[in-house]
């Protein structure tokens, strides 16, 4: 089955991390692509000129916008199977992105993403986080990082999960994570953090250390069913005694890793404005470029 790909191309940008990471992916699969530009210029509805002025402008704009997209088109032609561009006058970027994607009906877009600021956490409004939270489809968020090939590849999943979405969710992870793997002859790595008591701690929180310990045992015993059932050999599989917001990061510097592939579910928007989410958290903090599968996606890889 042919796949598509979106990238998210910035107005006015010839070269972003997700254009280089957009090539390499194009040049090891076999591809089709559509370049896409959301502009807006928000000082345009502010000037005192006419309505037919301001629709001269937004066409000149876009104008330029094109002559770009078709430069960029040209770095692909020949690593891609198909190259489409489409610049759109949007007020909304977000909103662009995911309708273009619907329509072109994307497998996966690719988009590039920078550190936020606390102020920019708290008011929830880059575009990056907004697609991670809104878009239905698998999104690779590229680091502004040497664009090498993905070669090891950590699937962060928590299989103590009690329903049929959050399994399908992980099998769909790690099914993404087998194919990046395929196509850059790279290694899949199985991770799952959680936080356990030590004895004295278990202890002073009124925890039973046999309670603990079992379940310890059961996190890890439900991890190794999981590698068991898609193939993945023991030792890529890798328990992880911490917080994930902890433990996940520094895990993935430990092993030099080129991709980590996270689940998203839906959390309401108070938890997202008091206590936050671990995927965003991670989407922040990891060095490397981060895969965002959501569980409303039938992905097809």
């Amino acid at each position: 089955m042919n796949k598509k790909i979106l990238i998210a191309v910035h107005p006015g940008f010839m070269d972003t991390p997700a254009i280089r990471r957009g090539i390499t992916v194009a040049h090891a699969a076999d591809v089709e692509v559509m370049l896409y530009s959301a502009v807006y210029d928000e000082y345009i509805p502010n000037l005192c000129v006419v309505d037919d002025q301001i629709e001269k402008m937004h066409k000149k704009i876009l104008q330029s916008e094109n002559v770009k997209l078709d430069a960029i088109k040209s770095r692909f032609v020949d690593v891609a199977k198909s190259v489409e561009t489409l610049s759109q006058w949007n007020y909304s970027i977000v909103d662009g992105i995911l309708e273009a994607a619907k329509s072109f009906k994307a497998d996966l877009i690719i988009i590039s993403s920078t550190r936020h600021k606390t102020v920019a956490r708290l008011f929830l409004s880059n575009t990056d986080w907004e697609v991670l939270r809104r878009s239905s489809i698998p999104v690779i968020f590229a680091h502004q990082h040497p664009n090498k090939p993905y070669k090891k590849v950590i699937v962060a999943v928590d299989p103590t999960h009690d329903n049929d979405k959050a399994a399908e969710l992980e099998n769909r992870m790690i099914k993404l994570g087998k194919w990046i793997c395929e196509l850059f002859g790279g290694e899949l790595h199985l991770a799952h953090a959680h936080p356990f008591l030590g004895p004295e701690m278990a202890v002073d929180y009124i925890i039973p250390v046999s309670l603990n310990d079992e379940l310890k045992e059961k996190h890890q015993e439900t991890l190794s069913k999981l590698a068991k059932k898609h193939d993945i050999p023991e030792q890529n599989v890798h328990f992880l005694d911490g917080y994930p917001r902890i433990a996940i990061p520094e895990f993935t510097r430990e092993m030099n890793a080129d991709l980590v592939v996270m689940g998203i579910t839906s959390r309401s928007f108070l938890d997202r404005l008091v206590i936050g989410s671990t995927a965003e958290y991670l989407l922040d903090h990891l060095e490397c470029d981060v895969l965002t599968v959501q569980t409303s996606h039938n992905l097809h890889v």
